[in-house]
């Protein structure tokens, strides 16, 4: 049956096969989530008894942008993770429109990497993975095969300037975004970029020669091995877990098109990130997470929901430009601080440059969470770099 071609023919909608996993009954149910495009209506039916789970309601807080394999969103409450298409209707209209890509931000261009993904989320991009890692020798080379396009000096140039510094792996979603995101950064060498494709990524970020900022996937093919190269091989963290301080990216603002921003903002007032992850958290581990707040602040559940409804970025900071590395419990209030106050109204009026101030929403939304007491540093980098890979 084809969900998605049901009733009113101008009232298009779009289906999905999700699972929500019932604590109470411990286990995995399945559902069609149907997505009505014409006023962003929902509706869930029960795939094993076929009956009406959810009767069609609007619900402003999902976009259709937000629905793809692989995604989670929350729903009344309830986490659902996305694993296929309902329908060849949902299929054609929307798998073409998300096909993933890989792109490298190497180390030469690592602070600018808020500024080079802003550039690439303004053009309509998804960011599905995310993570700062160390490539061997070894992996860089299996990573920048040579091809035509790339002349064995500038081949070993690429490789022995890139290893065993901190890069940014990043998934990147859209239509044809392999040639799309190619296109964006730009001619290989970064003298070709400058002259021939001034406005391209290389030509703004890359240094010189091989120093050429960043990596793309030359084709679909190469894309999923480069995705297995640098998300699916196991690998130590970044993060240094000691003298520092954590911030959360929140769902809403990632969800929103502001991820490339808060970080430009982040790096461009000169914190130190040391170590950056995407994560899709499962309702216990936010809740678990937000222990500490649970008897203290009434929002609590609000903000289980919305630290689990889809992707987050947490980032470890190590230092300031205003206080330089090991700050130790400094680097707490710095940023904590820096962000802005809870309530992003508050923000505006006390903070106006602040993150809060400038992302937030309300105090449930307000666009990141930071560390507040100067103990709880380690531990939250911890809980995201050590035990949440586990």
């Amino acid at each position: 049956m084809n969900l998605s071609q049901l009733g009113d023919p101008d009232d298009i909608r779009y289906a999905f096969d999700v699972i929500w996993y019932d604590a109470l009954a411990s286990l995995n149910r399945e559902f069609a989530l149907l997505f009505y495009k014409k006023d962003s209506s929902i509706e869930m039916i029960d795939k094993k008894s076929h009956k009406n789970f959810v009767k069609r309601s609007v619900y402003p807080d999902l976009k259709l942008s937000d629905l793809y394999i692989g995604a989670t969103v929350l729903v009344f409450g309830r986490q659902l993770r996305i694993m296929d298409y309902s329908d060849d209707y949902t299929r054609d209209a929307l798998g073409n429109m998300k096909e993933p890509t890989i792109l490298l931000v190497r180390p030469e261009a690592y602070t600018h990497t808020g500024e080079i993904l802003d550039f690439i989320i303004k053009d309509g991009f998804v960011v599905s993975e995310m993570k700062t890692l160390i490539l061997s020798e070894t992996e860089c080379r299996e990573l920048f095969a040579p091809t035509k396009i790339l002349s064995q000096q500038l081949y070993d140039q690429a490789c022995t300037t890139c290893a065993e510094r901190v890069s940014v792996a990043v998934e990147l979603l859209g239509p044809k975004a392999v040639k799309r995101v190619r296109d964006l950064v730009g001619p290989t060498s970064v003298e070709d970029a400058k002259g021939k494709d001034p406005h391209s990524l290389r030509a703004k970020f890359g240094v010189s020669g091989a120093k050429n900022a960043m990596y793309s996937s030359i084709d679909p093919q190469k894309a999923e091995q480069d995705f297995r190269l640098l998300f699916q091989t196991p690998r130590n963290p970044t993060a240094l877990l000691q003298n520092c301080t954590i911030g959360i990216i929140l769902p809403h603002a990632i969800s929103n098109g502001n991820l490339g921003a808060i970080l430009q903002q982040i790096q461009d007032d000169g914190f130190m990130i040391s170590a950056m992850q995407m994560f899709q958290l499962e309702k216990k581990d936010a809740a678990e997470f937000y222990e500490v707040y649970q008897t203290v602040i009434p929002e609590y559940p609000k903000m289980v929901d919305e630290l689990c409804n889809g992707h987050s970025l947490a980032i470890e900071i190590t230092g300031s430009r205003q206080g330089g590395e090991s700050q130790g419990d400094e680097i707490i209030k710095i940023f904590r601080d820096y962000v802005g106050p809870v309530d992003p109204e508050v923000a505006k009026t006390l903070r106006p440059q602040s993150i809060r101030s400038r992302f937030g929403v309300n105090r449930v939304r307000n666009s990141i969470h930071c560390t507040d007491l100067p103990e709880d540093g380690m531990l939250e980098s911890e809980y995201f770099f050590a035990i949440m890979q586990s």
